[in-house]
């Protein structure tokens, strides 16, 4: 064999190499990607936060009576509801977004623990210091409970307990046992 057939064949094994390398990297860089969330959401900007005591509804107005004497109102034109799921006792959360104010009535899911009082039925992610559930940033308590790597999912069966100031105390499965086919069908941040 001649030396410019050799290097012509070395050449043809490298070129074939380095085919099956990029070919593999690609692969690698596809997976990781599927793996990696695009980005982390802006914290929500909520106004109002505490514990339903009473509700009138209006056929124009919104009157909800917070635990403490706190009362907030609003015509039915100026909010949106975008979660209402859940039995008494019931989080109220108000908020601010680029669409304007939206209103949160969280209560309990059936099948989770007693002091699981109140429940977001969506799914979510892990940020280290906060849970992104149905695309807002819940802050996540002192006392938290749950692991799951930063930045991945929760499995989907997964509901995050809230505290009475809507910081995420745990995330936990509910129980098959009681059946979780009332999941809400809203979504937080609508």
């Amino acid at each position: 064999m001649t030396a410019l057939a050799a290097a012509q064949r070395k050449c043809a094994v490298s070129k074939a190499r380095a085919a099956l390398l990029c070919g593999v990297a690609l692969l690698v860089a596809s997976a990781c990607q599927s793996l990696t969330p695009s980005s982390r959401p802006r914290s929500q900007v909520i106004s109002t936060v505490g514990v339903v005591e009473d509700t009138e509804e209006h056929s124009d107005r919104l009157v909800i009576r917070l635990v403490g004497g706190q009362v907030w109102e609003r015509p039915k034109d100026q909010f949106r509801i975008i979660y209402q799921a859940g039995s008494s006792p019931t989080l109220f959360v108000a908020g601010l977004d680029s669409k304007g104010t939206y209103v949160l009535l969280i209560g309990s899911l059936p099948g989770l623990p007693q002091e699981c009082r109140y429940a977001l039925g969506v799914s979510g992610r892990d940020w280290g210091d906060a849970v992104e559930a149905g695309g807002s940033l819940w802050p996540k308590a002192p006392n938290f409970r749950g692991s799951v790597t930063v930045g991945m999912e929760y499995p989907k069966d997964v509901r995050f307990c809230l505290n009475d100031h809507a910081q995420v105390e745990s995330a936990v499965v509910p129980s098959p046992s009681e059946g979780t086919d009332s999941v809400p069908s809203a979504s937080v941040g609508g």
